[in-house]
């Protein structure tokens, strides 16, 4: 009986180690922002977390630092991750939630694109720029 019970658990932990191995579709693409306001062009390095949604529909996580301080931004993005257009939205809690878009094309296996503020009343405010690859 004990030795039903070990096999049992190593069986047990392996279908979950290959589980999770198969789960991890996440795509991760790395490169740089740059923030455009009225004193000039502030940047840094980006992270981008792509979890599949369906076809070529992603959710998406940002990872950056401003001021010193880690930022995720967190939203959906559509279009693929290799090559042709790709666009989004996500959600910065700056006190309040403010959505930014950003949209752009993959070139040579880089994506390079613009990000803008979304506001209500229709007035997008353009805010920079962001580059990605692999």
């Amino acid at each position: 009986m004990r030795r039903f019970a070990i096999r049992a658990v190593l069986l047990l932990l392996l279908v979950g180690l290959a589980g999770l191995a198969l789960a991890s579709d996440d795509e991760t693409l790395t490169g740089t922002f740059v923030w455009t306001n009225d004193d000039g062009e502030i940047g840094g390095d980006l992270k981008a977390v792509f979890t599949p949604a369906g076809d070529k529909e992603w959710k998406v996580a940002f990872y950056f630092d401003w001021e010193g301080e880690p930022h995720i931004w967190k939203g959906t993005a559509k279009g693929s991750l290799t090559r042709g257009k790709l666009s989004g939205e996500v959600t910065a809690d700056l006190g309040q939630p403010v959505t930014f878009a950003f949209s752009g094309k993959f070139k040579d296996g880089s994506f390079r694109g613009t990000h803008r503020r979304l506001r209500d009343e229709g007035k997008d405010r353009q805010t920079g720029r962001l580059t990605l690859g692999r």
